[in-house]
């Protein structure tokens, strides 16, 4: 977003309950900070859940800041982006020219929405066996050290960002 001349990113974050969304928001604020970029407090939405019709009520509040709206949202999740997109397009601005909507996940869903969402994709399988190979370790082995891992992961450019 910042690449594309965005300079007011908003974070819309499912709370700081979990570590990846502690994690994501880190991301955002090392990413603005890099950029020289102040982020503003009014553009961070969090919320208790990441289901669509949250995504489309943080669109509104983001949309009712009339003199610094945001241009560019990034959501921590699909299913948030996607409720974002309705919310924003339900209250007729368009997406990207209006307000840029990035997610993360890359669910199923994402390509097939009208604008396709651009996203970080997770590679779901090899994330689910990790997480199972280091449960397994875990439970075998009560005291050992089970290290937090790093998947690879890619920007799936589409056209809502």
């Amino acid at each position: 977003m910042v690449s594309r001349g965005h300079r007011k990113i908003a974070l819309i974050n499912s709370g700081h309950g979990y570590l990846y969304s502690r994690q994501r928001a880190e991301g955002y604020c090392d990413a603005l900070s890099a950029a020289g970029i102040d982020a503003d407090p009014a553009w961070q939405v969090d919320l208790d859940t990441l289901d669509y019709a949250a995504g489309e009520s943080a669109a509104r509040t983001l949309t009712r800041l009339r003199h610094n709206r945001p241009t560019a949202v990034f959501a921590v999740s699909d299913t948030l982006a996607i409720g974002v997109i309705n919310g924003l397009q339900g209250v007729g601005l368009r997406v990207p020219d209006d307000m840029a909507v990035i997610g993360f996940g890359d669910i199923a869903v994402a390509a097939q929405i009208d604008p396709p969402l651009t996203t970080v994709a997770q590679p779901m399988r090899e994330l689910g066996e990790t997480a199972a190979r280091l449960l397994l370790k875990r439970l075998c082995e009560p005291n050992a050290d089970v290290p937090g891992v790093l998947l690879p992961h890619k920007l799936m450019i589409r056209r809502s960002a």
